[in-house]
């Protein structure tokens, strides 16, 4: 297959947000997110040869993005306190309060559960295309999707009964 620059920039614009919404799941911090999604830019340019198909590109950025994010942030956790770590990933857009309240929730999920609901709920990514970008099995996405629903209803009950 002959892919262009032409045509890898204009499937980095088009999944852009979705890119850094990701990484931000990931690394809580703009600044890294935006140099995780810088990296996985350049490394998608670099290995271009390596996409087998267009229609998967998506896939195959987010795959790539989510890899430098936990590369960043696993050297982070090397260098920074836990207590500077703690920020609020990217805010989706919003349609109501509900919605707002929600994701307030989904922010506060373990990274290992976060990163599945962004890319299920707020991506419309499939399990089996979340499973190929976190490397985790199928199974593992719909257990840690099950896990994050079971938590956020926890916690809107707590919010109800209070």
């Amino acid at each position: 297959m002959d892919l262009t620059h032409e045509w890898f920039c204009g499937q980095v614009e088009a999944n852009k947000t979705a890119m850094f919404r990701l990484a931000r799941s990931i690394l809580r911090r703009d600044a890294d997110a935006e140099d995780a999604v810088a990296e996985a830019v350049l490394r998608g340019l670099t290995r271009l040869n390596s996409l087998q198909k267009q229609g998967s590109v998506k896939s195959w950025l987010m795959r790539i993005t989510a890899n430098e994010s936990y590369r960043i942030l696993s050297r982070q956790r090397e260098e920074i306190p836990l207590d500077q770590q703690i920020g609020n990933p990217a805010t989706p857009q919003q349609k109501s309060d509900e919605e707002l309240s929600l994701w307030e929730h989904v922010k506060t999920l373990p990274e290992i559960l976060r990163a599945p609901v962004v890319l299920f709920y707020y991506e419309d990514l499939t399990v089996d295309e979340i499973a190929e970008i976190l490397s985790l099995t199928p199974g593992a996405v719909k257990t840690r999707l099950s896990r994050a629903r079971t938590l956020l209803r926890t916690q809107f009950q707590k919010e109800e009964s209070q």
